[in-house]
């Protein structure tokens, strides 16, 4: 629980163009909030930079370090970043910086410029756990009205949620516009005459419903999720205005629009984990429910999936028998009772080798399986997730969804996963239990609709992500993974990270570790489109896919070559990849991690002309 500290608050505005005339009307009404309160002593300091450029910015947060529990920013924003006084900030290096400096205490952070939106994930990702932020351009009177009033009923003991809503009623209140349209009046983004807004632009999203109930400045306030575990669960469920949060985990999981696609492995590759999922039965809920959970773990390269429908125990033995080195998870999907209980988990007791098999957690989904986790936990299971008390199926399957997107997709941990799926839909009760090999009773246990028990001698897996459980063995890309590589550096950073951290980089781990750093923390002269070119080009000594060919090229592929070294590193790389450079392979690839990873005093203009002398020297000796 949170103790009742006087918190801090740092308000930034940047004002580079001196075109945002309400801004100093925003500074002054916040100040005169909080200067009161920390008159009062409800505040420990407000910390106010009104020039705010990017060594104040770093300076400010390195001097009040683990101090910091409200940041507002003011001023030009865009889905990229910040205008500050002196620069236009990437977003991703400032959130690292305010977060990691207030792990503890950061709890709000509000972003009054335009299109925020976009922002909201990477602060959810790092601890923050609630983000005002705008999903368009805004009216540059209608954020300093709606900005002081949010302070003024913080500073009135409001808490979170009725702050913002009162804030937003006052905003909406104060403007005749249906839908606050703007019509080329100054902004806090890039917005065009005549451009206008059909919804309102604020909008609250929060990690765990507990912090809306938040008391900012109330002496008695408690924080319910300072200790709680960094799960970025959902939209809190307020869509005021039709605001909506669009990378979240999906808020819907609408069966009924789901097509039938099987999309799992019918070959199993023995090189891979394998994810089973047995049904009784193969009619319409079963090819929802597989069409359901199959784009969630049908594109992994650490894990493949097979799908065993109108499962018998014959053809369950089988693939249990042949497979249990490699069987990693399974999803068990049928109803069971006292009176007809197929029995998967004493079935899979004794068919599994405590010393050999694999396996690591069992979902079972179906009714009144507690008889079953008995005997999967003393066969050395570590976890298994039960579904019970009657529970409608549409339910069911979306609960699994909601727990794969978040394990096997969005890369949280078991306890996350797990507690996602149980806040995203109005599940009655769900819950851990830790227990020993013979402890679970069916008789004397306190039932939940959504159960993960763990494996007493395994408490460890809670913390544990997929990579956890299943090693990766070779840091080989299919054709398809390094193809959605590709889109997510041009799209999503973040993405990209979280899907290249599962790889096995071998030798390259030190580079990729670096360029990791490199973006969090980009040194002077940084360019974006030059690191994603080595990113792109990094990703591509994953790929397996590429047969060598033979170094004949023709005038027109020299040719095509030279012009690909003038205009295009990725394309030229990924061209000279299918030659086989014979004895000067080594230092091809040299070259290649250069490029990379450049030392100290690197040119690029010195680069492109090493590399065009390699190629016709070699080119040379092969056709003298």
């Amino acid at each position: 629980m949170f103790k009742p500290e006087t918190p801090v608050i740092f308000t930034a505005f940047a004002n580079p163009k001196q075109d945002l005339t309400n801004l100093t009307r925003e500074q002054n009404g916040i100040q005169d909030v909080l200067l009161s309160l920390e008159r009062n002593g409800k505040i420990k300091k407000h910390l106010q930079r009104n020039d705010t450029d990017l060594d104040s910015y770093f300076n400010f947060l390195r001097e009040w370090q683990n101090e910091i529990t409200i940041f507002h920013y003011g001023g030009h924003a865009d889905s990229l970043g910040l205008n500050l006084q002196n620069t236009d900030a990437f977003f991703g290096p400032l959130a690292h910086e305010l977060c990691s400096r207030n792990k503890k205490k950061l709890l709000l952070v509000f972003l009054n410029g335009c299109s925020t939106q976009q922002h909201v994930q990477t602060l959810f990702d790092l601890g923050v756990k609630a983000v005002i932020a705008t999903s368009v351009s805004v009216n540059d009177d209608l954020a300093t009205r709606f900005a002081i009033r949010f302070y003024e009923n913080l500073a009135k003991d409001d808490n979170l949620e009725t702050a913002y809503i009162s804030a937003a009623n006052y905003a909406k209140g104060s403007r005749k516009e249906p839908y606050l349209q703007h019509f080329g009046k100054v902004v806090r983004g890039l917005l065009k005459s005549g451009q206008k807004s059909d919804k309102f632009p604020w909008a609250l999203y929060v990690q765990d419903d507990s912090v809306l109930q938040h008391q900012f400045f109330s002496p008695a306030s408690t924080n319910p999720l300072v200790g709680y575990s960094n799960v970025a669960n959902k939209h809190s469920g307020i869509e005021h205005q039709g605001a909506t949060y669009s990378n979240e985990i999906n808020s819907e999981h609408d069966l009924t629009k789901i097509p039938h696609q099987e999309g799992l492995t019918k070959e199993i590759n023995p090189m891979n984990g394998l994810f089973l999922l047995a049904f009784l039965g193969d009619g319409a809920k079963v090819k929802i429910e597989e069409s359901a959970i199959a784009p969630f773990v049908s594109s992994l390269s650490t894990i493949q999936s097979t799908s065993l429908k109108n499962a018998s125990t014959s053809a369950l033995i089988d693939m249990i028998t042949d497979y249990q080195g490699i069987l990693y998870f399974m999803h068990f999907s049928g109803y069971s009772s006292k009176e007809n209980n197929f029995g998967i988990g004493n079935r899979l007791s004794r068919l599994l080798h405590v010393q050999t098999h694999s396996l690591q957690w069992v979902v079972i989904n179906g009714c009144d399986h507690f008889s079953e986790v008995e005997a999967l936990i003393s066969n050395d299971i570590k976890a298994v997730i039960t579904i019970n008390g009657g529970i409608l199926s549409q339910l069911a399957v979306q609960l699994c969804c909601f727990f794969y997107e978040a394990f096997f997709q969005k890369n949280f941990s078991l306890k996350e996963a797990f507690e996602i799926a149980g806040k995203c839909l109005p599940v009655p009760n769900f819950q851990i239990s830790i227990k020993d090999p013979g402890e679970i009773n069916q008789d004397t246990f306190n039932f939940s609709n959504w159960t993960l028990f763990i494996n007493s001698k395994y408490q460890e897996v809670l913390d544990w992500k997929l990579i956890d459980f299943v090693p990766r063995n070779s840091s080989k890309l299919t054709n398809q993974e390094f193809d959605k590589i590709l889109n997510l550096i041009d799209e999503d950073f973040f993405g990209t990270f979280d899907f290249m951290d599962l790889l096995n980089w071998g030798v390259e781990r030190n580079i990729y570790d670096k360029l990791k750093i490199e973006f969090i923390d980009p040194p002077i002269g940084w360019s974006r489109h030059n690191f994603r070119e080595r990113l792109k080009i990094l990703a591509s000594l994953q790929v397996e896919f590429r047969p060598k060919d033979s170094l004949e090229l023709s005038k027109a592929q020299l040719d095509r070559l030279l012009d690909l070294i003038d205009e295009d590193f990725v394309g030229t790389f990924l061209f000279m990849d299918r030659i086989n450079w014979g004895k000067e392979e080594e230092i091809y690839n040299k070259l290649k991690l250069e490029f990379i990873d450049p030392p100290t005093g690197w040119s690029r203009s010195h680069f492109r002309n090493r590399l065009k002398i390699f190629v016709l020297k070699y080119v040379k000796e092969k056709t003298d």
